[in-house]
């Protein structure tokens, strides 16, 4: 719930946030930093192995195969870091904590999986499904940067080179792509 900007400062009443403001708030509370890192690097990744991979399954396997190794090495890291922090906590008891606040970063690289898979099963090259993947990826960070941006209070120039930059990292690795290729 998110107090109704409309009721007034001195107003108890609250409703649930819609439309893009819901959205931006959902993200804001799934660790979008991690969202982002995973659609970046699944995108990277697809750069990097489209070339050379002979089948989707390889393309497939290699993206997902990175990105359970990134969300892994950030569990890790968190929990040694917690450990740094608090030693005196007691075995294995930020483990889960960090299993599920990493766990952004598998569902920001999925959606680029699923778009593969998909391209893939209705007749795309590899090449061709990794550059739609990758293109999703674009409009995917746009979207999130659009919403952060939203949410933040940017208007009109403001909210439109927010929402540019963001894109500008998937339109990276699609150039890394091009240069690799």
């Amino acid at each position: 719930m998110t107090t109704d900007p409309t009721a007034g400062a001195g107003s108890a009443r609250s409703r649930p946030a819609s439309g893009r403001s819901g959205i931006a708030a959902r993200l804001a509370a799934a660790n979008p930093s991690r969202l982002l890192y995973g659609a970046v690097v699944s995108s990277a990744v697809l750069a990097v192995v489209s070339g050379h991979t002979e089948t989707g399954p390889q393309v497939l396997v290699a993206v997902a195969s990175v990105l359970i190794v990134y969300w892994l090495v950030h569990v890790y890291v968190e929990v040694l870091g917690d450990r740094l922090i608090t030693p005196t906590r007691g075995r294995g008891s930020g483990l889960w904590r960090a299993l599920r606040h990493e766990g952004s970063i598998l569902q920001g690289g999925a959606p680029a999986v699923l778009v593969v898979a998909i391209a893939l099963l209705l007749g795309a090259s590899v090449s061709t499904a990794t550059m739609i993947a990758q293109w999703a990826t674009v409009l995917l960070l746009g979207v999130v940067g659009h919403l952060a941006a939203h949410r933040a209070g940017r208007t009109g120039r403001q909210l439109f080179v927010d929402t540019l930059i963001a894109a500008l990292f998937g339109v990276l690795t699609i150039v890394l792509k091009t240069q690799l290729h």
